[in-house]
């Protein structure tokens, strides 16, 4: 027969156990969060690549001009129709394309040309700090290897979090996949 003092002991030893293992397992769970947020890159660059059967000087027409971005960038038919708005000068730094889709609201600014392509800016109403590039450079006189990319920071402690599970690879790059043949159409 038991005492009557160890039977109320050991409900509470093993309550006591559980909870410390549950303890212990949440913490190795918040350890394995932040040793994955920090192993993550600082910043996150999605790009794709061809080679298009065109001279560099009509690919790079388009992407300097803000209505020829806008007829290359993809749109989600899941959206509906989008709009456009171009500013008054079309092309050059500081030239704008506003573009409206469903609910995202997408604002591009040129911010940079060199020898290389064509930087735009990329404001989300999320607030998202990416930036678009084209680059192009001229394989032989009627060729042109032309390179689309976006970048952008990972920096806050959710992004580097998230950073794993969000496959952005799989959903933007269709994406820029369809912008570069949309490009290949355009410069015609």
């Amino acid at each position: 027969m038991t005492h009557p003092r160890e039977a109320l002991t050991r409900p509470t030893s093993l309550v006591s156990k559980l909870g410390l293992g549950c303890g212990a397992l949440a913490a190795l769970v918040v350890v394995g969060v932040l040793g994955l947020a920090f192993a993550q890159p600082d910043t996150f660059r999605i790009a794709r690549s061809t080679t298009m059967n065109r001279p560099l000087a009509p690919l790079r027409a388009v992407v300097l001009d803000v209505e020829g971005l806008d007829r290359v960038m993809y749109t989600r038919p899941e959206f509906g129709p989008h709009t456009s708005t171009f500013s008054a000068n079309r092309s050059g730094i500081g030239a704008t394309l506003e573009r409206t889709q469903g609910t995202e609201h997408t604002l591009y600014t040129l911010v940079a040309i060199d020898d290389g392509g064509v930087t735009y800016q990329v404001d989300t109403h999320g607030g998202a700090n990416t930036v678009l590039r084209f680059e192009l450079a001229a394989v032989d006189p009627f060729r042109t290897a032309v390179t689309v990319s976006i970048e952008g920071p990972l920096d806050t402690f959710l992004k580097r979090v998230l950073w794993p599970f969000v496959n952005l690879q799989g959903r933007v790059g269709p994406d820029l996949e369809t912008t570069l043949r949309s490009l290949d159409e355009a410069a015609r």
